[in-house]
């Protein structure tokens, strides 16, 4: 939710305008950090994504495949930033 919230951003502030009601302000810098939160969430996502689907199907040996693929996530932001 929060994250579509994000990807409609234009949507929102034109509904905030045009509501016409005291809305708390939502800064550029605002939009910047729930941009990040949406991305350092995205793993999360997938992995409980992954995990739904296999209990659905059956399959928990997916579930270490799924945070195989967090950890990696992780590893590679790590290694990303490090960089700077």
């Amino acid at each position: 939710m929060f994250r579509r919230f994000v990807l409609l951003k234009e949507a929102v502030k034109h509904c905030m305008a045009l509501i016409g009601r005291e809305w708390p302000i939502i800064r550029s810098e605002d939009w910047d950090i729930m941009e990040e939160v949406c991305e350092s969430l995205q793993p999360f996502e997938e992995v409980i994504s992954t995990v739904n689907t296999d209990e659905v199907h059956g399959k928990p040996q997916a579930n270490l495949s799924a945070w195989d693929k967090f950890e990696n996530k992780k590893a590679t932001r790590k290694r990303s930033s490090e960089s700077y």
